[in-house]
């Protein structure tokens, strides 16, 4: 008898391992088979920083991708004037099409003068005590029509606050709805990225905008912009750089409110102090001829475990021309004024394509009895790099 029980549950034993065998069986068949894709994250950052004496301007820009996405950041802070600008734009590429978001705000706390206008003319109230605020939200849709050219609408909504705290006095209050269509070329565009700068390059924009005060049927002014920068590398040691910017209002029904141009600084006349210079229309136009020097003279350095190198020595002479009028009328007087001067640079280049770039210039204006200005600059900057 127990042989024959033994016997017996050793065939349950074999017939319950076999069906357990088949079940298994079944299911890894009825299994889908699971894939596992892989897709690549291009992520790039390119910081930027800059800092200019004697306006204590420093300007911060950052530029990210993310796959599509592109976000630039712009933050200039001017420390003796008291002003600060910011501004974050979104750009979402799709082929030839780019459609992009941007949202800025601008204040000043010490406008060295209040705009006024009386009979068509601009006239500057000195005053310590002026502030103005523009702050908005624009969209931007850039058609790249070709690799060099694109044709970009935009739409803004900006909201002004000027007011002069001397006297609780309201200057200027309300929202302005602008349309833009802007033009531009850019001859740097078509070339691939991490290419070396060419030799010749232009760029151009032509931007025509359109001014509505509260509402759309209450038209301000309608301004056009030109700016052209052209760039010229002869041999390796010379080098030539030119801008020339034209701008002013075809028409302009509410003067009350109109705009106007401020001028002065390192960024627009050299030579003249922030905002000295206002006008309804001008023409400026920038030389710089530089020159390489001490191509071989190179200075090694170590820093704390980190290598520097000192190179790329450059000379420059500056000459800036200024064209402006402060009336509305094409036959009123046009101000002249210029600024000539010297400059030297070097770049300081270190490991992971990070730069410094010195560079120090003397600009003295023609007007007479003006004093030269010394500029100080820094701009930190590297290339793009992939994270």
């Amino acid at each position: 008898m127990d042989n024959r029980y033994l016997s017996v549950i050793v065939i349950v034993q074999v017939l319950l391992l076999l069906s357990n065998v088949q079940m298994h069986g079944e299911e890894q068949k009825e299994e889908p088979q699971r894939s596992l894709s892989l897709s690549t994250i291009e992520s790039r950052v390119s910081p930027h920083f800059e800092f200019t004496l004697p306006s204590g301007n420093i300007s911060e820009r950052i530029e990210q991708q993310f796959n599509n996405l592109h976000t630039v950041f712009n933050l200039n802070f001017n420390l003796l004037d008291s002003s600060i600008d910011a501004d974050v734009a979104i750009f979402y590429p799709l082929g030839f099409f780019i459609p992009g978001i941007h949202f800025y705000q601008n204040v000043d706390f010490e406008n060295p003068v209040a705009p006024q206008f009386q009979d068509g003319e601009l006239s500057r109230l000195p005053t310590k005590k002026f502030v103005s605020r523009d702050r908005g939200i624009g969209l931007d849709f850039i058609f790249h029509l070709t690799p060099i050219f694109s044709i970009i609408p935009a739409f803004l909504m900006n909201e002004t606050f000027k007011a002069r705290f001397t006297e609780d006095l309201i200057l200027d209050e309300g929202i302005d709805w602008i349309a833009k269509l802007s033009f531009v070329l850019d001859s740097a565009k078509s070339l691939p990225a991490g290419s070396p700068a060419p030799k010749h390059g232009i760029g151009f924009s032509s931007v025509f905008s359109t001014r509505f005060r509260d509402v759309l049927t209450n038209p301000v002014s309608i301004d056009h912009t030109n700016v052209l920068r052209t760039s010229h590398q002869f041999g390796d040691r010379l080098f030539l750089t030119e801008s020339i910017g034209f701008n002013n209002p075809i028409y302009i029904w509410n003067t009350e409110v109109a705009g106007f141009y401020s001028l002065g600084g390192f960024n627009t006349i050299r030579g003249y102090s922030y905002g000295s210079v206002a006008a309804f229309r001008y023409l400026l136009n920038r030389i710089d001829l530089g020159a390489g020097v001490f191509p071989n003279a190179q200075i090694k350095l170590k820093l704390r475990k980190r290598r520097a190198t000192i190179g790329d020595y450059r000379i420059f002479l500056i000459l800036d021309g200024l064209l402006a009028q402060d009336r509305l009328s094409w036959d009123s007087p046009v101000n002249i004024y210029g600024g000539c001067g010297a400059g030297f640079a070097f770049l300081i280049s270190g490991e992971k394509q990070q730069h410094l770039k010195v560079s120090t210039y003397v600009v003295q204006p023609v007007e007479p009895g003006r004093f030269p200005i010394f500029y100080f600059q820094t701009s930190f900057f590297n290339f793009e790099k992939q994270i």
